[in-house]
């Protein structure tokens, strides 16, 4: 993770600052969900870890008359999340579905429930080597596996002292999400019981329709909710569950300021 960065810098800029230090896998730029303007850190991912030894050679390097702190999040990403198994998918099987794209360490499953009943499956796949993941990345979302689409991403732990060192000034990285389409069914316990696997949650609240001068109110849900976590590290992890279906309705997911509430909100 890189930061504080420009305010023009983009991922192009961001590769060539990188370039000499080996071969790059991605390289992405954190932005305002609504205005898209920079909040100046970023991450790139290496297929070598000794590119990221390179790389943190590069921490306290000038740019625009601005030092960047460089900071290892991970010393190599050989891992990715996949999302929207099925029920009866078990590891053995989801080992043998990602083998193609590389030598499997591991694969495991998880659960995460929704009320009482429903719940939605997930798992981890974590390869010999990053080319591996990254491979994977590329190449399966969107495989049919028991009838049902996947959706991988790469799975890269972050620590929130690693991120609060690597961003510093007033533009501060995001702690809280917003979260669209929920189903009408969904109250405030059910987002923290939800996402606090994510990390600690300061406020969890679905919006609703309160009572205004002009209209007595319903109190029915807007479909839409926000959660304040205690880092934007667990923000960001809440983004992985981008995605996930909870009775039929797709949940939309994105980084937005921290929010305060009042009691009538």
């Amino acid at each position: 993770m890189l930061g504080p960065l420009p305010h023009d810098l983009d991922e192009a800029g961001l590769s060539s600052f990188l370039s000499a230090c080996g071969d790059i896998v991605h390289v992405r730029i954190r932005r305002h969900a609504r205005t898209g303007a920079s909040l100046r850190y970023g991450y790139a991912t290496f297929s070598s870890r000794q590119s990221v030894d390179e790389a943190l050679k590069l921490g306290g390097k000038v740019m625009d008359g601005q030092p960047v702190s460089v900071r290892a999040l991970v010393r190599h990403v050989d891992e990715v999340h996949v999302r929207g198994l099925s029920w009866d998918v078990n590891e053995e099987e989801l080992k043998r579905v990602f083998e193609h794209c590389g030598k499997v360490v591991r694969a495991t499953i998880r659960s995460t429930k929704h009320g009482r009943v429903k719940r939605d499956f997930h798992g981890f796949v974590q390869f010999e080597s990053p080319k591996s993941a990254s491979k994977a990345f590329a190449d399966m979302s969107g495989t049919k596996l028991h009838g049902r689409s996947l959706t991988v991403t790469l799975s890269m732990p972050r620590s929130t002292h690693v991120l609060n060192s690597a961003k510093q000034g007033d533009d501060r990285a995001p702690t809280a999400v917003m979260i669209k389409h929920l189903p009408p069914q969904v109250d405030d316990d059910w987002l923290r019981t939800t996402f606090e696997g994510c990390g600690e949650i300061v406020m969890a609240r679905v919006q609703r329709h309160f009572r205004t001068a002009d209209s007595p109110g319903t109190g029915n849900s807007l479909g839409f909710g926000y959660i304040n976590f205690a880092s934007p590290a667990s923000a960001e992890n809440a983004l992985q569950m981008h995605g996930l279906n909870v009775a039929g309705h797709t949940l939309h997911i994105e980084t937005t300021p921290g929010l305060a509430y009042s009691s009538e909100q």
